[in-house]
This record gives C-alpha cells, sequence and structure tokens, in this order.
C-alpha cells in the first residue's frame, strides 16, 4: 500500500475554514504549516483546524 501526505503551506488565509471543512467531509487528513505572524493576526482558523482533527506545522 502506497501513502501520500497533503500539506498545505503559509496558513491561515481566507480559504482555511472552507479548505479544512471540505478535508474533513471526505475523510482526508492534512499538515498546515502555518506562517506564525499570520497566526499573531488571526488564530482563529488555526484553532478550528486543530479541532477538526488537523495537524498544524510552523513555518516561521
Amino acid at each position: 500500500m502506497k501513502f501520500a501526505y497533503l500539506t498545505i503551506d503559509d496558513s491561515p488565509s481566507p480559504h482555511t475554514d472552507s479548505l479544512t471543512d471540505f478535508l474533513v467531509e471526505r475523510g482526508v487528513p492534512a499538515v498546515l504549516f502555518c506562517v506564525g505572524e499570520r497566526i499573531e493576526a488571526n488564530p482563529s482558523p488555526i484553532i478550528r483546524a486543530i479541532e477538526k482533527g488537523m495537524v498544524i506545522g510552523n513555518h516561521s
């Protein structure tokens, strides 16, 4: 069996909520690599992504 890992760079963005909803609805796990300054400016999308089961990485 082969596996692929979905990573999403430069999060959060204006599309983070809709993207993570889309992935969760389809049972697709992902790792969101975040930019620290963006999290400071708007932490809510990342908090919701964590609550949805996404894994968070750091791109600071």
